[in-house]
Protein backbone atom coordinates (compact mmCIF):
# COMPACT_ATOMS: atom_id res chain seq x y z
CA UNK A 1 0.00 0.00 0.00
CA UNK A 2 1.77 3.35 -0.85
CA UNK A 3 2.17 5.69 1.65
CA UNK A 4 -0.16 8.63 0.04
CA UNK A 5 -2.58 6.26 0.38
CA UNK A 6 -1.95 5.49 3.62
CA UNK A 7 -2.83 9.27 4.45
CA UNK A 8 -5.80 9.24 2.48
CA UNK A 9 -6.84 6.46 4.99
CA UNK A 10 -5.93 8.20 8.19
CA UNK A 11 -7.75 11.20 7.19
CA UNK A 12 -10.87 9.45 6.51
CA UNK A 13 -10.07 7.41 9.74
CA UNK A 14 -10.17 11.03 11.76
CA UNK A 15 -13.10 12.07 9.84
CA UNK A 16 -15.07 9.35 11.10
CA UNK A 17 -13.88 9.65 14.59
CA UNK A 18 -15.32 13.04 15.72
CA UNK A 19 -12.51 14.09 18.31
CA UNK A 20 -15.70 15.65 20.68
CA UNK A 21 -17.62 12.49 20.39
CA UNK A 22 -13.99 10.23 20.89
CA UNK A 23 -12.64 12.17 24.27
CA UNK A 24 -16.24 12.75 25.39
CA UNK A 25 -16.64 8.75 25.87
CA UNK A 26 -13.27 8.91 27.76
CA UNK A 27 -13.45 11.97 30.11
CA UNK A 28 -16.50 14.48 30.53
CA UNK A 29 -16.50 17.67 28.26
CA UNK A 30 -18.13 20.94 29.00
CA UNK A 31 -19.14 22.88 26.07
CA UNK A 32 -17.95 27.43 26.27
CA UNK A 33 -18.63 28.73 23.01
CA UNK A 34 -17.09 27.03 19.82
CA UNK A 35 -14.78 24.92 22.41
CA UNK A 36 -15.20 21.81 24.97
CA UNK A 37 -13.55 21.72 27.81
CA UNK A 38 -12.48 19.01 30.79
CA UNK A 39 -10.31 18.88 33.50
CA UNK A 40 -6.95 16.99 31.78
CA UNK A 41 -6.69 13.47 32.05
CA UNK A 42 -2.84 13.86 31.60
CA UNK A 43 -1.83 16.06 34.66
CA UNK A 44 -3.65 16.49 38.13
CA UNK A 45 -5.47 19.57 38.18
CA UNK A 46 -8.68 21.57 39.48
CA UNK A 47 -9.69 24.40 37.18
CA UNK A 48 -10.07 22.66 33.26
CA UNK A 49 -7.25 24.07 31.21
CA UNK A 50 -7.69 21.39 28.45
CA UNK A 51 -9.35 22.10 25.10
CA UNK A 52 -10.69 20.83 22.22
CA UNK A 53 -11.32 22.40 19.13
CA UNK A 54 -14.40 20.28 17.15
CA UNK A 55 -13.66 23.08 14.19
CA UNK A 56 -9.90 21.71 14.05
CA UNK A 57 -10.47 18.39 14.98
CA UNK A 58 -7.45 18.82 17.87
CA UNK A 59 -6.75 19.01 20.96
CA UNK A 60 -4.47 21.09 23.85
CA UNK A 61 -3.53 21.31 27.37
CA UNK A 62 -2.89 24.68 28.59
CA UNK A 63 -1.36 23.20 31.76
CA UNK A 64 1.09 20.05 30.94
CA UNK A 65 0.91 21.56 27.06
CA UNK A 66 0.13 17.61 25.85
CA UNK A 67 -1.95 18.60 22.32
CA UNK A 68 -2.89 16.60 19.58
CA UNK A 69 -5.70 14.91 17.14
CA UNK A 70 -7.97 11.67 17.71
CA UNK A 71 -5.44 9.30 17.52
CA UNK A 72 -2.77 11.10 19.63
CA UNK A 73 -5.50 11.23 22.19
CA UNK A 74 -5.71 7.62 22.27
CA UNK A 75 -2.19 7.06 21.96
CA UNK A 76 -1.68 8.97 25.07
CA UNK A 77 -4.69 8.21 27.53
CA UNK A 78 -4.98 4.70 26.64
CA UNK A 79 -0.84 4.21 26.49
CA UNK A 80 -1.19 2.59 23.02
CA UNK A 81 1.48 3.00 20.29
CA UNK A 82 0.41 4.78 16.73
CA UNK A 83 -0.83 1.34 14.72
CA UNK A 84 -2.45 -0.10 18.24
CA UNK A 85 -4.72 3.71 18.52
CA UNK A 86 -5.37 3.66 14.48
CA UNK A 87 -6.59 -0.37 14.83
CA UNK A 88 -8.55 0.66 18.19
CA UNK A 89 -10.63 4.02 15.92
CA UNK A 90 -11.11 1.84 13.20
CA UNK A 91 -13.06 -1.15 14.71
CA UNK A 92 -14.77 1.97 16.69
CA UNK A 93 -16.30 2.85 13.15
CA UNK A 94 -16.25 -0.49 11.08
CA UNK A 95 -13.44 0.53 9.01
CA UNK A 96 -11.19 -2.21 7.73
CA UNK A 97 -7.30 -1.27 7.98
CA UNK A 98 -5.50 -1.60 4.52
CA UNK A 99 -2.92 -4.34 4.21
CA UNK A 100 0.51 -2.97 4.58
CA UNK A 101 1.89 -5.84 2.24
CA UNK A 102 1.68 -9.88 2.89
CA UNK A 103 4.25 -9.48 5.22
CA UNK A 104 4.28 -8.02 8.81
CA UNK A 105 6.64 -5.27 9.40
CA UNK A 106 7.74 -6.82 12.35
CA UNK A 107 8.94 -10.47 13.11
CA UNK A 108 8.85 -10.89 9.08
CA UNK A 109 6.10 -13.61 9.58
CA UNK A 110 2.45 -13.04 8.12
CA UNK A 111 0.58 -11.03 10.38
CA UNK A 112 -2.61 -14.26 10.37
CA UNK A 113 0.31 -16.79 11.24
CA UNK A 114 1.48 -14.48 14.06
CA UNK A 115 -1.93 -14.54 15.19
CA UNK A 116 -1.88 -18.20 15.53
CA UNK A 117 1.39 -17.51 17.50
CA UNK A 118 -0.34 -15.53 19.95
CA UNK A 119 -3.30 -17.67 20.20
CA UNK A 120 -0.71 -20.41 21.23
CA UNK A 121 -0.04 -18.51 23.89
CA UNK A 122 -3.07 -17.78 25.30
CA UNK A 123 -3.81 -21.39 25.50
CA UNK A 124 -0.10 -22.15 27.09
CA UNK A 125 -0.77 -19.57 30.20
CA UNK A 126 -4.44 -20.96 30.60
CA UNK A 127 -2.85 -24.86 30.88
CA UNK A 128 -0.47 -23.25 33.28
CA UNK A 129 -3.13 -21.69 35.08
CA UNK A 130 -5.44 -24.46 35.28
CA UNK A 131 -2.53 -27.01 36.72
CA UNK A 132 -2.06 -25.11 39.66
CA UNK A 133 -5.55 -26.61 40.71
CA UNK A 134 -3.93 -29.80 40.09
CA UNK A 135 -3.30 -32.34 43.61
CA UNK A 136 0.10 -33.12 41.82
CA UNK A 137 0.63 -28.95 42.02
CA UNK A 138 0.81 -28.82 45.74
CA UNK A 139 5.03 -27.80 45.57
CA UNK A 140 3.57 -24.91 44.05
CA UNK A 141 1.08 -23.81 46.13
CA UNK A 142 2.61 -24.45 49.02
CA UNK A 143 5.39 -22.06 47.80
CA UNK A 144 3.10 -19.41 46.92
CA UNK A 145 1.21 -19.90 50.38
CA UNK A 146 4.56 -19.65 51.89
CA UNK A 147 5.06 -16.03 50.08
CA UNK A 148 2.16 -15.09 50.77
CA UNK A 149 0.72 -14.63 47.60
CA UNK A 150 -3.00 -15.13 47.70
CA UNK A 151 -5.73 -15.92 45.01
CA UNK A 152 -6.63 -12.81 43.73
CA UNK A 153 -2.79 -12.14 42.91
CA UNK A 154 -2.40 -15.60 40.92
CA UNK A 155 -5.38 -14.59 38.84
CA UNK A 156 -4.09 -10.95 38.51
CA UNK A 157 -0.84 -11.98 37.57
CA UNK A 158 -1.51 -14.96 35.21
CA UNK A 159 0.36 -17.23 37.70
CA UNK A 160 0.45 -20.92 36.69
CA UNK A 161 2.78 -24.30 36.87
CA UNK A 162 4.42 -26.89 34.60
CA UNK A 163 4.32 -30.19 35.91
CA UNK A 164 6.06 -32.29 33.51
CA UNK A 165 7.99 -32.13 30.86
CA UNK A 166 5.56 -33.70 28.18
CA UNK A 167 2.34 -32.39 28.99
CA UNK A 168 1.72 -29.02 27.48
CA UNK A 169 3.03 -30.49 24.47
CA UNK A 170 0.11 -33.38 24.28
CA UNK A 171 -2.08 -30.34 25.19
CA UNK A 172 -1.09 -27.81 22.32
CA UNK A 173 -1.72 -30.77 19.48
CA UNK A 174 -4.96 -31.09 21.04
CA UNK A 175 -5.52 -27.25 20.06
CA UNK A 176 -4.52 -28.04 16.72
CA UNK A 177 -0.99 -25.91 16.49
CA UNK A 178 1.70 -27.62 14.57
CA UNK A 179 5.12 -28.53 15.71
CA UNK A 180 6.67 -25.57 14.25
CA UNK A 181 4.52 -23.44 15.44
CA UNK A 182 5.33 -24.26 19.38
CA UNK A 183 8.85 -23.93 18.11
CA UNK A 184 8.37 -20.69 16.87
CA UNK A 185 6.74 -19.42 19.76
CA UNK A 186 9.33 -20.75 22.06
CA UNK A 187 7.07 -22.48 24.24
CA UNK A 188 8.47 -26.49 23.24
CA UNK A 189 11.88 -27.16 22.35
CA UNK A 190 13.33 -30.84 20.61
CA UNK A 191 15.84 -33.10 21.70
CA UNK A 192 16.99 -36.76 20.74
CA UNK A 193 14.33 -37.56 22.62
CA UNK A 194 11.93 -35.80 20.78
CA UNK A 195 9.47 -32.89 22.01
CA UNK A 196 9.07 -31.24 25.59
CA UNK A 197 8.41 -27.95 27.79
CA UNK A 198 10.93 -25.71 27.32
CA UNK A 199 10.05 -24.66 30.75
CA UNK A 200 9.08 -27.97 32.47
CA UNK A 201 8.60 -28.52 35.92
CA UNK A 202 8.57 -24.89 36.90
CA UNK A 203 6.49 -22.41 38.89
CA UNK A 204 5.23 -20.14 35.55
CA UNK A 205 5.21 -16.05 35.49
CA UNK A 206 3.29 -15.48 32.08
CA UNK A 207 4.95 -12.20 30.88
CA UNK A 208 2.43 -10.19 28.77
CA UNK A 209 2.69 -6.99 26.86
CA UNK A 210 1.19 -3.53 26.96
CA UNK A 211 -1.52 -4.46 24.87
CA UNK A 212 -2.35 -7.94 27.23
CA UNK A 213 -0.78 -10.56 24.64
CA UNK A 214 1.09 -13.36 25.94
CA UNK A 215 4.42 -13.05 24.96
CA UNK A 216 6.65 -15.34 26.94
CA UNK A 217 6.77 -17.20 29.85
CA UNK A 218 9.36 -17.08 32.79
CA UNK A 219 9.82 -20.14 34.75
CA UNK A 220 11.00 -20.70 38.70
CA UNK A 221 12.66 -24.12 40.25
CA UNK A 222 11.93 -24.70 43.32
CA UNK A 223 13.16 -28.61 43.16
CA UNK A 224 16.89 -29.26 44.08
CA UNK A 225 18.72 -29.63 40.84
CA UNK A 226 21.05 -28.23 38.16
CA UNK A 227 18.82 -26.40 36.83
CA UNK A 228 19.24 -22.47 36.94
CA UNK A 229 16.83 -21.09 39.60
CA UNK A 230 14.89 -19.26 36.52
CA UNK A 231 14.38 -19.59 33.01
CA UNK A 232 12.78 -17.39 30.56
CA UNK A 233 11.74 -18.28 26.93
CA UNK A 234 13.97 -17.32 24.33
CA UNK A 235 13.88 -15.10 21.93
CA UNK A 236 11.24 -15.38 19.36
CA UNK A 237 9.45 -13.17 16.92
CA UNK A 238 6.88 -12.30 19.60
CA UNK A 239 9.40 -11.99 22.11
CA UNK A 240 12.24 -9.56 22.77
CA UNK A 241 13.65 -9.14 26.24
CA UNK A 242 15.17 -6.29 25.84
CA UNK A 243 12.33 -4.22 24.46
CA UNK A 244 9.58 -5.81 27.27
CA UNK A 245 8.99 -5.61 30.71
CA UNK A 246 7.29 -7.83 33.36
CA UNK A 247 3.94 -5.89 34.49
CA UNK A 248 4.06 -3.24 31.93
CA UNK A 249 0.49 -4.49 31.01
CA UNK A 250 -0.54 -3.67 34.75
CA UNK A 251 0.71 -0.22 34.34
CA UNK A 252 -1.08 0.55 31.21
CA UNK A 253 -4.44 -0.87 32.25
CA UNK A 254 -4.37 1.10 35.75
CA UNK A 255 -2.41 4.27 34.65
CA UNK A 256 -5.32 6.76 34.74
CA UNK A 257 -7.59 5.00 37.01
CA UNK A 258 -4.98 5.03 39.68
CA UNK A 259 -3.33 7.82 38.73
CA UNK A 260 0.26 6.37 37.93
CA UNK A 261 3.11 9.04 37.78
CA UNK A 262 5.95 6.77 38.36
CA UNK A 263 6.57 3.63 37.74
CA UNK A 264 9.46 1.50 40.18
CA UNK A 265 11.83 -1.14 38.60
CA UNK A 266 12.39 -4.28 40.07
CA UNK A 267 14.70 -7.10 38.96
CA UNK A 268 12.43 -9.94 39.14
CA UNK A 269 8.88 -11.16 38.85
CA UNK A 270 8.81 -11.85 42.22
CA UNK A 271 9.63 -8.56 43.18
CA UNK A 272 6.19 -7.34 41.04
CA UNK A 273 4.30 -9.38 42.88
CA UNK A 274 5.28 -9.02 46.56
CA UNK A 275 5.14 -5.12 45.73
CA UNK A 276 1.53 -5.71 43.96
CA UNK A 277 0.34 -7.75 47.39
CA UNK A 278 1.68 -5.13 49.45
CA UNK A 279 -0.40 -2.54 47.47
CA UNK A 280 2.08 -1.03 45.68
CA UNK A 281 0.77 -1.36 41.76
CA UNK A 282 3.19 0.79 39.92
CA UNK A 283 6.15 -1.89 39.22
CA UNK A 284 8.14 -3.64 36.59
CA UNK A 285 10.56 -5.57 36.27
CA UNK A 286 13.79 -5.78 33.52
CA UNK A 287 13.69 -9.50 33.91
CA UNK A 288 17.59 -9.34 35.31
CA UNK A 289 18.90 -7.33 32.30
CA UNK A 290 20.57 -4.06 31.37
CA UNK A 291 17.85 -1.28 30.70
CA UNK A 292 17.60 -0.89 26.84
CA UNK A 293 17.02 2.25 25.19
CA UNK A 294 13.56 0.55 23.75
CA UNK A 295 12.69 0.01 27.76
CA UNK A 296 13.18 3.70 28.42
CA UNK A 297 11.55 4.70 25.63
CA UNK A 298 8.37 2.00 26.39
CA UNK A 299 8.39 3.64 30.41
CA UNK A 300 8.48 7.24 29.19
CA UNK A 301 5.47 6.52 26.79
CA UNK A 302 3.49 6.00 30.60
CA UNK A 303 5.67 8.48 33.33
CA UNK A 304 8.12 10.50 33.97
CA UNK A 305 9.68 9.35 36.97
CA UNK A 306 11.19 6.36 37.62
CA UNK A 307 12.37 4.45 41.01
CA UNK A 308 15.35 1.86 41.10
CA UNK A 309 14.78 -0.82 43.41
CA UNK A 310 17.29 -3.53 42.49
CA UNK A 311 19.15 -5.36 44.96
CA UNK A 312 21.85 -3.95 47.39
CA UNK A 313 24.76 -5.65 45.78
CA UNK A 314 24.36 -3.82 41.92
CA UNK A 315 25.99 -0.73 42.62
CA UNK A 316 29.47 -1.23 40.90
CA UNK A 317 27.65 -3.00 37.66
CA UNK A 318 29.02 -1.11 35.38
CA UNK A 319 26.23 -2.68 32.87
CA UNK A 320 23.76 -1.54 35.38
CA UNK A 321 24.57 1.67 35.79
CA UNK A 322 24.47 2.20 32.21
CA UNK A 323 21.09 1.19 31.73
CA UNK A 324 20.40 3.80 34.26
CA UNK A 325 22.61 6.51 32.38
CA UNK A 326 19.97 5.31 29.50
CA UNK A 327 16.21 5.89 31.09
CA UNK A 328 18.19 9.72 31.81
CA UNK A 329 19.10 10.24 28.47
CA UNK A 330 15.45 9.82 27.47
CA UNK A 331 14.25 12.38 29.70
CA UNK A 332 13.21 10.61 32.74
CA UNK A 333 13.89 11.40 35.81
CA UNK A 334 15.31 8.96 37.53
CA UNK A 335 16.06 8.05 41.34
CA UNK A 336 17.68 5.21 42.94
CA UNK A 337 15.99 2.83 46.27
CA UNK A 338 18.84 2.28 48.64
CA UNK A 339 18.12 -1.10 50.13
CA UNK A 340 18.88 -1.98 53.77
CA UNK A 341 21.10 -5.20 54.38
CA UNK A 342 21.40 -5.65 50.66
CA UNK A 343 18.05 -6.61 50.97
CA UNK A 344 15.90 -6.76 47.92
CA UNK A 345 12.01 -5.17 47.78
CA UNK A 346 10.17 -8.56 48.68
CA UNK A 347 12.20 -9.41 51.44
CA UNK A 348 12.58 -5.75 53.32
CA UNK A 349 8.59 -6.09 53.06
CA UNK A 350 8.63 -9.38 54.85
CA UNK A 351 11.06 -8.46 57.33
CA UNK A 352 10.19 -4.87 58.10
CA UNK A 353 6.81 -4.35 56.71
CA UNK A 354 5.61 -2.54 53.81
CA UNK A 355 5.95 0.88 55.22
CA UNK A 356 9.45 0.61 56.17
CA UNK A 357 10.02 -0.07 52.19
CA UNK A 358 7.84 3.39 51.21
CA UNK A 359 10.25 5.26 53.66
CA UNK A 360 12.93 3.26 51.14
CA UNK A 361 11.46 5.28 48.61
CA UNK A 362 10.71 9.01 49.87
CA UNK A 363 14.72 8.61 50.86
CA UNK A 364 15.73 7.43 47.29
CA UNK A 365 18.31 9.64 45.66
CA UNK A 366 18.64 11.62 42.34
CA UNK A 367 20.70 9.10 40.22
CA UNK A 368 23.87 11.83 40.45
CA UNK A 369 23.74 12.48 43.56
CA UNK A 370 23.77 8.24 43.89
CA UNK A 371 26.87 8.38 41.49
CA UNK A 372 28.72 11.06 43.77
CA UNK A 373 28.07 8.60 46.77
CA UNK A 374 29.36 5.32 45.09
CA UNK A 375 32.60 7.25 44.37
CA UNK A 376 32.96 8.28 47.55
CA UNK A 377 32.75 4.15 48.85
CA UNK A 378 35.15 3.50 46.05
CA UNK A 379 37.99 6.31 46.93
CA UNK A 380 39.66 7.16 49.95
CA UNK A 381 40.05 10.73 49.74
CA UNK A 382 43.15 10.76 51.88
CA UNK A 383 45.12 9.98 49.53
CA UNK A 384 45.97 12.16 46.71
CA UNK A 385 45.95 10.22 43.85
CA UNK A 386 42.30 8.75 44.77
CA UNK A 387 41.05 12.10 45.52
CA UNK A 388 42.25 13.18 41.92
CA UNK A 389 40.18 10.26 40.48
CA UNK A 390 37.35 11.02 42.80
CA UNK A 391 36.92 14.87 41.75
CA UNK A 392 37.39 14.33 38.12
CA UNK A 393 35.17 11.06 37.92
CA UNK A 394 32.55 13.89 39.87
CA UNK A 395 33.01 16.32 37.45
CA UNK A 396 32.53 14.32 34.69
CA UNK A 397 29.37 13.14 36.04
CA UNK A 398 28.17 16.51 36.86
CA UNK A 399 29.47 18.13 33.45
CA UNK A 400 26.16 15.80 31.74
CA UNK A 401 23.72 17.72 33.82
CA UNK A 402 21.48 20.06 31.46
CA UNK A 403 21.37 23.40 33.62
CA UNK A 404 24.16 25.53 35.65
CA UNK A 405 21.62 25.55 38.57
CA UNK A 406 21.88 21.48 39.08
CA UNK A 407 25.76 21.56 38.34
CA UNK A 408 26.14 24.08 40.79
CA UNK A 409 24.52 22.20 43.42
CA UNK A 410 26.46 19.31 43.09
CA UNK A 411 29.76 21.17 42.90
CA UNK A 412 29.44 22.55 46.41
CA UNK A 413 28.62 18.46 47.33
CA UNK A 414 31.98 17.49 45.96
CA UNK A 415 33.62 20.49 46.96
CA UNK A 416 32.31 19.88 50.96
CA UNK A 417 33.54 16.08 50.18
CA UNK A 418 37.04 16.74 49.16
CA UNK A 419 37.85 20.07 50.66
CA UNK A 420 38.70 21.48 47.22
CA UNK A 421 37.60 25.26 46.80
CA UNK A 422 34.15 25.67 44.87
CA UNK A 423 35.61 28.42 42.73
CA UNK A 424 38.70 25.73 41.74
CA UNK A 425 36.20 22.79 41.00
CA UNK A 426 33.59 25.43 38.64
CA UNK A 427 37.04 26.49 36.79
CA UNK A 428 37.69 23.00 35.86
CA UNK A 429 34.50 21.69 35.45
CA UNK A 430 34.20 24.91 32.70
CA UNK A 431 37.34 23.25 30.38
CA UNK A 432 35.68 20.32 30.42
CA UNK A 433 32.04 21.44 29.57
CA UNK A 434 34.35 23.61 27.14
CA UNK A 435 36.04 20.06 25.53
CA UNK A 436 32.57 18.15 25.31
CA UNK A 437 31.27 20.99 23.47
CA UNK A 438 33.76 20.98 21.05
CA UNK A 439 33.78 17.29 21.18
CA UNK A 440 29.35 17.65 20.55
CA UNK A 441 30.18 20.57 17.74
CA UNK A 442 32.73 18.33 15.41
CA UNK A 443 30.23 15.25 15.70
CA UNK A 444 27.38 17.37 14.30
CA UNK A 445 28.83 19.44 12.08
CA UNK A 446 28.23 17.13 8.68
CA UNK A 447 24.40 17.65 9.83
CA UNK A 448 24.67 21.08 11.62
CA UNK A 449 27.24 23.34 9.52
CA UNK A 450 24.64 25.98 9.96
CA UNK A 451 23.29 26.43 13.34
CA UNK A 452 21.99 29.84 13.06
CA UNK A 453 18.33 30.34 14.81
CA UNK A 454 15.48 30.89 12.29
CA UNK A 455 13.62 33.62 12.49
CA UNK A 456 9.53 32.41 13.30
CA UNK A 457 8.32 33.68 10.15
CA UNK A 458 11.11 31.52 8.30
CA UNK A 459 10.76 28.32 11.26
CA UNK A 460 7.09 28.44 9.98
CA UNK A 461 7.83 28.86 6.03
CA UNK A 462 10.49 25.54 6.46
CA UNK A 463 8.03 23.65 8.30
CA UNK A 464 4.98 24.51 5.90
CA UNK A 465 7.66 23.35 2.76
CA UNK A 466 8.97 20.16 4.45
CA UNK A 467 5.39 18.53 5.60
CA UNK A 468 3.99 19.58 2.19
CA UNK A 469 6.95 17.75 0.56
CA UNK A 470 6.56 14.89 3.35
CA UNK A 471 2.75 14.74 2.57
CA UNK A 472 3.81 14.57 -1.39
CA UNK A 473 1.52 17.79 -2.59
CA UNK A 474 0.86 17.71 -5.90
CA UNK A 475 2.12 21.83 -5.81
CA UNK A 476 5.41 20.86 -3.87
CA UNK A 477 8.71 21.50 -6.03
CA UNK A 478 12.46 20.13 -5.32
CA UNK A 479 13.18 21.58 -2.15
CA UNK A 480 17.01 20.45 -2.13
CA UNK A 481 17.71 24.19 -2.49
CA UNK A 482 16.51 24.54 1.05
CA UNK A 483 19.01 22.64 3.25
CA UNK A 484 20.57 25.61 4.72
CA UNK A 485 17.54 26.31 6.39
CA UNK A 486 16.85 22.63 6.92
CA UNK A 487 20.49 22.19 8.89
CA UNK A 488 19.04 24.33 11.40
CA UNK A 489 16.77 21.99 13.54
CA UNK A 490 17.67 18.70 14.11
CA UNK A 491 14.30 17.46 13.55
CA UNK A 492 14.41 18.98 9.93
CA UNK A 493 17.35 17.24 8.39
CA UNK A 494 15.64 13.86 9.83
CA UNK A 495 12.18 14.43 7.84
CA UNK A 496 14.60 15.96 5.13
CA UNK A 497 16.65 12.61 5.05
CA UNK A 498 13.44 10.90 5.35
CA UNK A 499 11.98 12.50 2.37
CA UNK A 500 15.16 11.74 0.01
CA UNK A 501 15.09 8.40 1.14
CA UNK A 502 11.96 6.52 1.68
CA UNK A 503 10.23 4.44 -0.64
CA UNK A 504 6.45 4.65 -1.61
CA UNK A 505 5.30 2.51 1.24
CA UNK A 506 3.08 2.97 4.45
CA UNK A 507 5.80 1.26 6.52
CA UNK A 508 8.13 3.44 5.67
CA UNK A 509 6.00 6.09 7.15
CA UNK A 510 5.55 4.35 10.09
CA UNK A 511 9.20 3.31 11.06
CA UNK A 512 9.98 6.56 10.66
CA UNK A 513 7.63 7.93 13.03
CA UNK A 514 8.65 5.50 15.48
CA UNK A 515 11.63 6.31 15.59
CA UNK A 516 11.28 9.99 16.65
CA UNK A 517 11.02 11.35 19.96
CA UNK A 518 7.69 11.94 21.86
CA UNK A 519 8.61 16.02 21.13
CA UNK A 520 9.77 15.71 17.76
CA UNK A 521 6.68 13.49 16.95
CA UNK A 522 4.35 16.39 18.18
CA UNK A 523 5.96 19.07 16.24
CA UNK A 524 5.67 16.74 13.15
CA UNK A 525 1.82 15.84 13.60
CA UNK A 526 1.60 20.00 13.73
CA UNK A 527 3.22 20.68 11.00
CA UNK A 528 1.18 18.25 8.92
CA UNK A 529 -1.83 19.21 10.44
CA UNK A 530 -1.00 22.77 9.20
CA UNK A 531 -0.86 21.93 6.22
CA UNK A 532 -4.13 19.93 5.97
CA UNK A 533 -5.83 22.67 7.78
CA UNK A 534 -5.88 25.35 4.84
CA UNK A 535 -8.18 23.57 2.63
CA UNK A 536 -7.60 25.80 -0.78
CA UNK A 537 -5.12 28.19 0.08
CA UNK A 538 -2.46 25.41 0.53
CA UNK A 539 -1.11 26.31 -2.88
CA UNK A 540 -1.03 30.50 -2.52
CA UNK A 541 0.46 29.84 1.44
CA UNK A 542 2.94 27.18 -0.33
CA UNK A 543 4.01 29.61 -3.38
CA UNK A 544 4.71 32.32 -0.01
CA UNK A 545 6.32 30.11 1.77
CA UNK A 546 8.84 29.28 -0.99
CA UNK A 547 9.18 33.11 -2.06
CA UNK A 548 10.62 33.42 1.67
CA UNK A 549 12.70 31.27 1.57
CA UNK A 550 14.27 31.89 -1.60
CA UNK A 551 14.30 35.78 -0.53
CA UNK A 552 15.89 34.95 2.43
CA UNK A 553 18.60 32.68 0.72
CA UNK A 554 18.99 35.48 -1.40
CA UNK A 555 20.29 37.69 1.36
CA UNK A 556 22.35 35.27 2.93
CA UNK A 557 24.19 35.02 -0.66
CA UNK A 558 24.41 38.60 -1.23
CA UNK A 559 25.91 39.26 2.52
CA UNK A 560 28.97 36.59 1.41
CA UNK A 561 29.47 38.06 -2.11
CA UNK A 562 29.21 41.42 -0.53
CA UNK A 563 32.14 40.01 2.41
CA UNK A 564 34.20 38.69 -0.25
CA UNK A 565 33.91 41.36 -2.84
CA UNK A 566 34.97 43.94 0.16
CA UNK A 567 37.99 41.81 0.86
CA UNK A 568 39.46 41.03 -2.51
CA UNK A 569 42.01 42.86 -4.16
CA UNK A 570 41.77 41.31 -7.67
CA UNK A 571 39.59 44.05 -10.14
CA UNK A 572 38.81 40.77 -12.28
CA UNK A 573 37.41 38.84 -9.51
CA UNK A 574 36.15 41.54 -8.02
CA UNK A 575 34.18 42.21 -11.17
CA UNK A 576 32.72 38.86 -11.17
CA UNK A 577 31.73 38.74 -7.71
CA UNK A 578 29.81 41.98 -8.52
CA UNK A 579 27.96 40.97 -11.51
CA UNK A 580 26.82 37.44 -9.36
CA UNK A 581 25.62 40.37 -6.96
CA UNK A 582 23.57 41.44 -9.83
CA UNK A 583 22.27 38.76 -10.83
CA UNK A 584 20.54 38.24 -7.13
CA UNK A 585 19.04 41.58 -7.59
CA UNK A 586 17.24 40.57 -10.70
CA UNK A 587 16.24 37.23 -9.34
CA UNK A 588 14.89 39.14 -6.50
CA UNK A 589 12.99 41.39 -8.75
CA UNK A 590 11.62 38.60 -10.90
CA UNK A 591 10.29 36.74 -8.08
CA UNK A 592 8.30 40.51 -7.09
Amino acid sequence: MGKTNFLVFLEKLKEKNDIIDVIGENIELKQKGNTYWAACPFHGEKDPSFAVNPSEQYFHCFGCKESGDVIKFIQKYKGMEFMEAIKYLAERVHMEIPSFGENDSQGGIKSEEKKRLYDLMKYTARFYNKNLFDEKAKIYNEYLEKRGVSKNIITRFGIGASLNFTDLYKHLKEQGFSDDEMIKAGVIAKSEKGYYDFLGTRLIFPIVNYVNEVIAFGGRTLQKDNFAKYKNTAQTVLFDKSKNLYGINIIKNNKIKDNINSIIIVEGYMDVIALSKAGINNVVASMGTSLTKEQAKLIKRYVENVYISYDGDFAGQKATMRGLDILSEEGLTVKVVSMPEGLDPDEVINKYGVERYKKCLLEAKPLVLYKLDNLLKEYSLDNIDEKKKYVLQSLNIIAKLNTSTEREEYLKIVSNNSGISFTALKEDLSQILKGNKAKQIYINSEIASNREELSDSLKEATEFILAAKFLNKDYCEDIDGFTDFFKTNDIYMSIYHHITQRKNEADSFLKFKDSLSEEDDKLLEKMLLRVSGLGEAERAFYNDCKNKLEEAKDKMEYARLKKSYDAEEDEEVKSKIYERMINIGKQKQFRK
